[in-house]
């Protein structure tokens, strides 16, 4: 095995203000508030804006006077994993056209 061969799979997080148990699936009528996101579910390598976007939705809905948590989980892609070119490359952002299974909330 040569040195740069990686055989982990990539570690995926996403935040959101919905609230999840394992095996359930993040779909793209999750995102954005259930109006739909293109077709895309959305993830990050980091743990930290995956918090971070967490917190960002549940104050948004709260605004709209829901009382709602925040929540980062861990996730894996049910289909093909692309780099969101939209997002800054520094926040390790990803997208898929399929779902995202939770593996546990972080």
């Amino acid at each position: 095995m040569a040195a740069h061969d990686n055989l982990s799979p990539q570690q995926f997080y996403h935040g959101t203000s919905h609230e999840f148990a394992p095996g359930e699936h993040v779909t793209p009528e999750h995102e954005l508030g259930g109006s739909g996101s293109g077709g895309y579910t959305y993830m990050t390598t980091s743990p930290d804006t995956a918090r971070n976007y967490g917190k960002h939705k549940a104050y948004a809905r709260s605004v709209l006077g829901e009382n709602v948590t925040a929540h980062a989980y861990a996730v894996t892609p049910t289909g093909h994993a692309e780099p969101d070119d939209t997002v800054a490359a520094e926040f390790g952002a990803y997208r898929s056209r399929g779902s995202l299974r939770v593996t546990g909330e972080i």
